[in-house]
């Protein structure tokens, strides 16, 4: 029916979105950004995550900006997934 009337449904995929990823995982920033960190952190509570201090096996998602320290290679040896500051900054802007 839609379709006769010229409407062609379509999926988007949003999973991109920060504002979703972000609900109930744990986050843990490490490293230098051009953003203000206490501004990050009130984006990734407001969005429903929780930011902790160290990477452990319960992390589930490292913000990574320039001159990172262990934490970055301790996610990585971990299997944490990783959001570079690049990434963030598309989404932190839109809001």
């Amino acid at each position: 029916m839609l379709l006769d009337k010229g409407i062609k449904p379509y999926y988007e995929d949003n999973t991109d979105n920060i504002d979703n990823i972000f609900t109930g995982k744990k986050v843990v920033i490490t490293g230098t950004f051009k953003i203000n960190r206490k501004k990050i952190i009130n984006f990734i509570k407001k969005s429903g995550g929780k930011v902790t201090g160290s990477v452990s096996s319960k992390t589930d998602f490292i913000l990574a900006g320039e001159n990172t320290g262990s934490k970055l290679q301790d996610g990585k040896d971990l299997g944490v997934e990783i959001i570079e500051e690049e990434k963030f900054n598309k989404y932190f802007e839109q809001q």
